[in-house]
């Protein structure tokens, strides 16, 4: 009798275990890259290792995914500015490979190590090396974030996104125009709902603008170090048109006052910025 609810019991617990469908739900922020070969010497002082670390998530750092119900998800994924994305989702149960709906066809993505401790531990599929850059070895940390998308305004959503889609052609002034003023609206909206949620800060790497940011304001970055800048152009040429917008909207009459945080001086800005371009 005793062994027969033991079983039972088992059974329960295993039953009971969310599905990987159900812990996914929620979003997800980039944090860390690990390598296999820095768990498996985790004691050691190897040089390289750290390196390769601190290398590889300075160039994830403005991904992140959002998984909601009914299988959708949105997201950014992908070596430095990263690539937008918004589609479905599911996961493969037999080897917990996360598959996305990309441009339309349905891609085996991730593969999805472990959850635990609200954190998510995946690697890139084979397929996907354009996406990880450095090695298919190196696993992605997600983070589970308090944010979510259920508001109207939610940078997540892909009306905010459209000015990361790289254009196949030279664009004119205007369009140019509408890019910077989508990633200034796009920034600003990412600090208004930090605030909203209380976060202790925000990564200024999914800004991809080509700013310095500081306590009291900000000041522009040399074009010459603004790679993720000049990425979202059709080339270098139509990246300093865009350039020298934000330079003139820096330049008009803006004053800046005292406010309580970095993240809400910066959202003041990014929406003065706005202003001047309308």
């Amino acid at each position: 009798m005793r062994l027969a609810f033991i079983a039972i019991a088992a059974l329960c617990s295993i039953s009971c275990k969310p599905s990987i469908e159900n812990q996914l739900q929620g979003k997800w922020d980039f944090y860390k890259v690990e390598s296999r070969a820095e768990r498996e010497f985790e004691n050691s002082d190897h040089l390289s290792i750290k390196v390769f670390d601190g290398v590889s998530s300075r160039i994830f750092a403005s991904n992140y995914m959002y998984f909601e119900d009914e299988k959708k998800c949105t997201g950014i994924l992908g070596a430095e500015t990263g690539n937008y994305f918004s589609g479905n989702w599911h996961i493969e149960p037999k080897d917990s490979t996360l598959y996305l709906t990309i441009e339309g066809k349905d891609v085996a993505f991730f593969k999805i190590e472990n959850i635990v401790d609200d954190k998510l531990y995946c690697t890139f599929k084979k397929a996907q090396k354009k996406y990880s850059l450095i090695s298919l070895d190196q696993i992605l940390v997600f983070k589970r974030s308090q944010e979510g998308n259920e508001d109207e305004m939610s940078y997540t959503k892909p009306q905010f996104n459209q000015w990361r889609i790289k254009p196949k052609t030279s664009e004119n002034f205007n369009q140019i125009k509408e890019r910077v003023k989508g990633a200034l609206r796009y920034s600003a909206l990412v600090c208004k709902l930090g605030m909203k949620y209380k976060s202790r800060s925000v990564s200024t790497a999914t800004f991809n603008l080509p700013l310095k940011y500081y306590s009291n304001g900000v000041m522009m970055k040399p074009l010459g170090e603004c790679k993720d800048w000049t990425a979202l152009f059709y080339d270098e040429y139509d990246a300093l048109v865009g350039y020298n917008i934000v330079v003139k909207a820096i330049k008009s009459d803006l004053i800046v006052p005292r406010l309580d945080s970095p993240m809400e001086t910066n959202e003041f800005i990014f929406t003065e910025l706005l202003k001047t371009m309308n």
